[in-house]
């Protein structure tokens, strides 16, 4: 098994309802890549406003003098 396949079955486990439900129509999931999956997944279920606003909190981050990652991120 191949590490992409490894993600792909880990990532099926992650999912519920509606999410799961559409990965199991994805025709030939086996060969699918990791990528691509990805996006078409975020296509799918992430609005495209979510994600901007998501991936400006991560660029954005700022972590303060002695001011743990995981408190920062919070």
């Amino acid at each position: 098994m191949t590490e992409n396949q490894k993600r792909l079955e880990l990532f099926s486990l992650t999912l519920t309802g509606k999410a799961k439900e559409w990965l199991q129509f994805i025709p030939c999931l086996k060969s699918a890549i990791r990528n691509e999956l990805e996006h078409k997944f975020s296509d799918r279920f992430i609005p495209i406003s979510k994600f901007m606003k998501k991936r400006a909190e991560i660029a954005y981050l700022k972590q303060q003098l002695k001011e743990s990652l995981l408190d920062a991120w919070e």
